[in-house]
């Protein structure tokens, strides 16, 4: 099955950065959510760091989904990893496969 392929018979469910109106966006909480809900397919924003490291991540700054402020593009892994991205002081990047 093509999901890029424009069907007029076929309405597939994108899931755009997870699940996020339930849980923080771009994150695995939610993108393992989204799977659970059976969603077609994951749209998801990568980027990359200031040394080199892929990320996703929707903004180029991170003030509106993380504690912190600043331009992602600027900062290195660490610094982004170093991140809470929501109130219950999950870490922005948990779980993610290496």
């Amino acid at each position: 099955m093509n999901y890029w392929k424009q069907s007029k018979k076929n309405i597939y469910v994108a899931a755009h950065r997870g699940w996020c109106s339930e849980y923080p966006e771009n994150t695995m909480a939610s993108f393992k959510a989204a799977i659970d809900i059976k969603v077609d397919q994951i749209e998801l924003d990568v980027r990359v760091t200031k040394d080199g490291e892929l990320v996703v991540i929707h903004d180029a700054a991170v003030d509106r989904t993380t504690n912190g402020t600043g331009n992602n593009l600027q900062m290195t892994w660490e610094q982004l990893d170093a991140l809470i991205v929501d109130e219950k002081g999950a870490n922005a990047y948990d779980e993610v496969p290496q």
